[in-house]
């Protein structure tokens, strides 16, 4: 039996590719930080410099799935915190 286990990599796939950018946007626009985030009805926003970066999340992998960790969970008795 395989256990879950966590990996930090770039996303694999558009919908994989869409989760750093909703927690990015959600993250800016719950901080201090809301006056520079614009408002945006998708809850995500994709500027200039995001055409030439390369995000990368931590996932939880299991012998079904991948998915990104976008907020503080606890797995396996540990907090992560995102």
């Amino acid at each position: 039996m395989q256990k879950d286990y966590y990996v930090f990599r770039q996303p694999r796939s558009i919908e994989e590719l869409e989760d750093p950018f909703h927690l990015r946007y959600n993250v800016y626009r719950n901080s201090r930080l809301a006056k520079f985030e614009p408002e945006s009805h998708y809850g995500i926003n994709i500027n200039t410099d995001d055409l030439g970066s390369f995000p990368f999340g931590l996932f939880l992998n299991n012998k079904s799935s991948s998915a990104i960790i976008s907020r503080s969970e606890k797995h396996s008795g540990r907090n992560i915190l995102m």
